[in-house]
C-alpha cells in the first residue's frame, strides 16, 4: 500500500468542488457545520493536485457557510480513474454501516446534553430513544451528598443483616482440630 498522504494549508477559495459530484448533500450541511463548530475541523477535505475535491464536498459547503478562509487539505496522488472511484466509494461505504443499538444507547445515556445530537439523527428524537430504552429515568449527574447517603444506607443494611445473621448463628471451635464452625441456633435448639 502506497502512502499518498500530503497535508497542506490552503485558502478555502483555492479548493474547487468537483463539477459532477454525484452526492446530494445539502441536508447534511447544517449538521456538519455544528460538528465543526463544536468539535473542530478534524477531517480534512481530500483534493487532487489541481485542488479539485475528491472527498469532502459537504465539509466544503459547511466551511464556506461558516466563513472559514484557510483550511488544511489532504492532497491525494490518484490518477483520474482512481479519483472517480474514490469519490463514489468514500460516500458509499458509510451507507454499508449500521448502528448497534445495544452499544449506541449506553453511549448516548452518558451524554449530558443529548438533545444537541438530534441534528445528527434527523429520523429520530435521540432523547426520546434513550428514555424509551429504560423508561422515563432522570439522568442528571449524581451529587456527592446523594452518594454519601446511599453508602450510609447500604452500610446500615449490611450491618443490620450481619447483626441478624450473627444473632441467628453460633460459632463453635473443635477442641481437637481447632477448626471453627458456624451453626444455626435454630438447628441446635431443634436437635434436642
Amino acid at each position: 500500500m502506497k502512502n499518498n498522504l500530503n497535508i497542506k494549508k490552503v485558502k478555502l477559495a483555492e479548493v474547487k468542488p468537483y463539477w459532477r459530484n454525484p452526492r446530494i448533500n445539502d441536508q447534511a450541511v447544517e449538521a456538519v457545520m455544528k460538528s465543526i463548530k463544536d468539535y473542530g475541523y478534524n477531517n480534512p477535505i481530500a483534493v487532487d493536485k489541481k485542488m479539485v475535491i475528491i472527498s469532502g464536498h459537504t465539509r466544503f459547503k459547511a466551511l464556506t457557510r461558516l466563513g472559514i478562509e484557510e483550511i488544511e487539505v489532504v492532497i491525494l496522488d490518484l490518477d483520474p480513474q482512481k479519483a472517480k472511484q474514490y469519490r463514489i466509494i468514500d460516500n458509499k461505504t458509510s451507507e454499508l454501516a449500521e448502528w448497534d443499538m445495544k452499544t449506541l444507547i449506553p453511549e448516548l445515556r452518558e451524554i449530558e446534553n443529548i438533545g444537541e445530537l438530534d441534528i445528527f439523527f434527523p429520523d429520530i428524537n435521540v432523547e426520546e430513544l434513550v428514555k424509551e430504552s429504560v423508561g422515563n429515568v432522570n439522568f442528571n449527574p449524581v451529587t456527592q451528598e446523594e452518594i454519601d447517603k446511599k453508602e450510609q444506607e447500604m452500610k446500615e443494611r449490611f450491618e443490620n443483616s450481619t447483626n441478624a445473621r450473627e444473632e441467628a448463628m453460633i460459632e463453635l471451635t473443635c477442641p481437637h482440630c481447632l477448626d471453627t464452625y458456624h451453626l444455626k441456633k435454630s438447628d441446635i435448639l431443634n436437635a434436642e
